[in-house]
């Protein structure tokens, strides 16, 4: 079983969903998503959803510490900047209690948060960045504004002329950085490196719409000079783990412009080209090697984000007199190994078990469909040892790649 946490889960809903099925597809184990508040979406999807303190507050540290303890959890990580500044601090601390952290050094997470600090650490050295402007610099514009500490768009501005410039500077407290305005192609780079460095996977892909700093829009691109120059910025910068690289490339320089090490909320378009990173997490959990597949994607892969809602009510009447038909591999227990190695996914068998008595609970499988073995009395089996109620179980569903429903639901959705 392996336990994984995810602070400031916020509406990392894909992160989560990802996590849940690498883990059922390899031994088990929960996905605790933790937040300030249960008003989060991805806290719906995670096994587990946690209410901790602010970061900084005065009990942060020791919470951070017991729930990794008393939760016995193998990796946490963060999707927000601030988290990561005292995941960094703590780092030691949390890995004496046998949990790993996907943080880079202090060091290094203090060079990605400051971008004053990356800059200079581009130009020392030989990384190709916007030209910046300071108070004595001879300003060209357009000139793009952006905060020396910031995330998404927030307070950023292309700057037309000096009249809007002075005014910005005079209605804003921001420590701004005022840099050329650059309209060449921009790129997210999904890179992931292993816990000693190693670069496994580089996923470049084109902005091509972007909303409140995230891509809405983007287009998986193989570029060769992206993708040396990303291996050469993660090995000098000592990246580990996923990261979320940003740069603009005229076709000749590429231009750094910041590096975010962590999840960003497009990383789902680097999943699905090949690199499913969560998974290689995953693997490392467990002990295995992951070795480098840098190339390895499906390029021009495009993907069109879009929004969706959840409701929860607390006066939401359960559901009565239903029948619901239930798969087994894949939904009740985990999938990709052989049936007796199976094992239970526990919230779903509450699930199904809560829903028992005022339903009918039809389970299905495609056990022995191709190859015409009985699987039943196994099956039969698991389910009584899983403590799985039930109505009928029906040894015939037809083998198929895709099953398309008008009435199913998500099993992650569903739980």
């Amino acid at each position: 079983m392996t336990n994984i946490a995810i602070l400031s889960a916020s509406r990392g809903v894909t992160l989560i969903k990802r996590f849940k099925k690498n883990l059922a597809n390899n031994g088990g184990g929960k996905v605790y998503a933790l937040d300030v508040s249960t008003d989060r979406p991805a806290m719906l999807f995670a096994d587990e959803m946690i209410v901790c303190p602010y970061v900084g507050s005065e009990n942060y540290d020791e919470f951070i510490l017991n729930f990794c303890k008393e939760h016995s959890i193998d990796l946490l990580l963060s999707c927000r900047d601030e988290d990561l500044i005292e995941l960094a601090r703590l780092k030691k601390e949390i890995n004496a209690i046998g949990t790993l952290v996907m943080v880079a050094s202090d060091e290094t997470i203090r060079l990605c948060h400051e971008k004053k600090l990356f800059n200079e650490f581009c130009k020392k050295n030989h990384f190709s960045i916007p030209k910046v402007f300071d108070a004595q610099s001879k300003i060209s514009f357009p000139v793009f504004l952006k905060p020396n500490v910031g995330k998404g768009s927030t307070n950023t501005f292309k700057v037309l002329n000096a009249q809007m410039l002075e005014s910005i500077l005079a209605n804003y407290e921001e420590d701004f950085i005022v840099q050329e305005f650059l309209d060449s192609t921009e790129y997210s780079v999904d890179l992931f490196a292993d816990f000693n460095g190693e670069v496994i996977s580089v996923v470049p892909r084109h902005r091509v719409l972007t909303v409140a700093g995230e891509s809405y829009i983007g287009k998986t691109v193989k570029n060769k000079k992206i993708i040396e120059e990303s291996i050469r910025l993660s090995k000098t910068l000592k990246l580990v783990g996923h990261n979320t690289l940003q740069c603009f490339f005229d076709g000749e320089i590429v231009k750094w412009i910041e590096v975010n090490p962590r999840f960003g909320g497009a990383a789902n378009l680097g999943f699905e080209s090949g690199h499913d990173t969560t998974e290689y997490l995953v693997s490392i959990l467990r002990g295995d090697k992951v070795t480098p597949k840098v190339g390895e994607f499906d390029s021009g892969l495009k993907m069109l984000r879009y929004t969706n809602d959840v409701f929860k009510s607390e006066d939401k009447a359960k559901p009565k007199n239903k029948i619901f038909c239930i798969d087994i591999d894949g939904t009740i227990c985990t999938e990709g190994c052989p049936y007796e190695n199976a094992k239970p996914i526990t919230k779903v068998v509450n699930k199904i078990n809560e829903l028992y008595n005022e339903n009918t609970i039809i389970l299905y499988t495609a056990r022995g469909a191709s190859s015409g073995f009985d699987w039943k009395p196994l099956t039969e089996k698991q389910l009584n040892e899983w403590g799985v109620k039930y109505h009928s179980l029906l040894m015939g569903k037809p083998y198929a790649d895709y099953y398309i429903d008008n009435k199913a639901i998500d099993v992650l959705d569903w739980i």
